[in-house]
């Protein structure tokens, strides 16, 4: 199951899917595995988070590290975000893989994808 979180209303509007911020979409699944009777609720196996180019930020790290998922998947625009955002997620994340592409050839723009996986879990 994919549960997709977009901010603009136009790009929400063609998932079908109500617009809101990583940071509302992650306080939600957080608070559903608090909710009464969700008891031992797992987390999402996996997050793949593709933030603008002033990366995720302190309060959607801090969500992702309560939530708990075992692996992350981050793509970025910005190495200097991604490297901040990659410094908060280390309390509870290892980075196992970074590799850059070149999606606008000819330009000094780049995007880096940052595999992580939780610091319990083995890595793959």
């Amino acid at each position: 199951r994919v549960l997709p979180c977009e901010r603009y209303p136009e790009s929400a509007a063609a998932l079908g899917v109500p617009a809101r911020s990583v940071e509302e979409a992650l306080r939600e699944a957080v608070a559903l595995r608090r909710a009464p009777g969700a008891g031992d609720a797992a987390p999402p196996d996996l997050v793949v988070a593709n933030p603008p180019r002033r990366g995720l930020g302190e309060e959607a790290c801090a969500l992702l590290l309560e939530l708990g998922a075992p692996a992350i998947h981050v793509m970025s625009c910005s190495a200097r975000a991604l490297a901040r955002d990659l410094d908060q997620l280390a309390a509870g994340y290892r980075l196992v893989r970074l590799r850059a592409f070149d999606t606008l050839p000819q330009t000094q723009h780049v995007e880096l994808i940052a595999w992580l996986t939780r610091l319990d879990r083995p890595v793959y």
